[in-house]
C-alpha cells in the first residue's frame, strides 16, 4: 500500500467529527482485541477477563485523551492540552490495572499489565493520527524579505 495515501486518508479523519474519529478508535482497539483475546483464551477464562480489562483500560484513556484533544486547541492552550491528554492516556491504563491486579486475587498476578503492553502502544498510535494534523498544518514562519535567517530587529 502506497504510505502516502494512507497518511492522506489517516488526515482525512482527523478532519471529520469527535464522534467519527471515536468510531475509528473503537474498531482499532476492537481488531487489536479479537486476535489478542483468542491468545487470552489459551490461558482458560482468566487470560480472556485480563486481555479485556487491559484492552478497556487502554481505550478508555485513549478516548479521554481524543476528546480532550478535540475541546482544547489553539497555539496558546495546544501544551496544556497535550499534557492533560498525556496523563490520561497514561494514568487511566495504569490505574485501571492496578486496581483490577489488586481487587482480583489476594496475591497480584501482572498478567494485566503484560495485556497492557500489547494494546497501550496500539491505541497510543491510533489516538495520536486522529488528533494531530499529518500534512504539515503545522508550517513554519515565512522568512520576511530584507531580513537573513536568525536576524533579529534592534
Amino acid at each position: 500500500m502506497n504510505v502516502g495515501l494512507m497518511f492522506r486518508r489517516l488526515n482525512s479523519l482527523r478532519n471529520r467529527s469527535i464522534t467519527v474519529r471515536a468510531a475509528v478508535l473503537t474498531v482499532t482497539v476492537l481488531a487489536v482485541y479479537l486476535p489478542a483475546a483468542a491468545v487470552g483464551l489459551s490461558a482458560g477464562p482468566a487470560g480472556v477477563v485480563d486481555c479485556s480489562a487491559a484492552a478497556f483500560a487502554c481505550f478508555l484513556g485513549a478516548a479521554i485523551a481524543l476528546f480532550v484533544s478535540h475541546f482544547i486547541r489553539g497555539p496558546i492552550p495546544a501544551l496544556s492540552g497535550a499534557m492533560l491528554g498525556m496523563s490520561a492516556r497514561m494514568a487511566v491504563p495504569l490505574a485501571l490495572a492496578t486496581a483490577y491486579m489488586l481487587a482480583s486475587s489476594s496475591r497480584p498476578d501482572p498478567a494485566p499489565l503484560y495485556w497492557l503492553l500489547i494494546f497501550y502502544p496500539v491505541t497510543l498510535t491510533a489516538e495520536i493520527m486522529l488528533s494531530i494534523p499529518l500534512d504539515g498544518a503545522c508550517r513554519p514562519v515565512q522568512q520576511q524579505p530584507g531580513r537573513r535567517a536568525g536576524e533579529t530587529w534592534t
